[in-house]
């Protein structure tokens, strides 16, 4: 599964919206140039007459990156922009842990924070 920023997504205009999904669908992280992009959309039936309006529209959404061509410098090659993937790390807390965590939390509040508010931690805490 690619991990796409759906908010930019979501920003975009239905027709620009249809074709970025269509050609993230076929070329994911790959790198392709206009023409390969063209035929893409149309095989699917989704022929545009102005593949720059297109990709304009993804550069300003911040969903491609564009790099120029080094074999001919008129050209640019295009590439989806996606998000890093996390990895999600499970590492179970013990109570001297936690307890370290607070008063290291507790020593940066104290420095910035009203003491009212310390109290308002502390009670909360207990």
């Amino acid at each position: 599964m690619l991990n796409v920023n759906w908010e930019s997504v979501g920003k975009l205009e239905e027709w620009a919206k249809i074709r970025y999904l269509i050609l993230l669908e076929k070329l994911r992280d790959k790198e392709f140039t206009t023409e390969e992009a063209e035929d893409i959309l149309y095989k699917k039936g989704m022929k545009l007459e102005n593949m720059g309006k297109l990709f304009s529209a993804l550069r300003d959404a911040g969903l491609i990156l564009v790099k120029e061509n080094p074999q001919d410098s008129r050209k640019n090659i295009y590439r989806f922009k996606l998000l890093a993937v996390t990895k999600q790390v499970s590492k179970k807390i013990d109570k001297g842990e936690l307890l370290r965590l607070l008063k290291q939390a507790a020593d940066l509040i104290r420095t910035a924070v009203d003491y009212r508010i310390l109290l308002l931690f502390l009670f909360y805490k207990s």
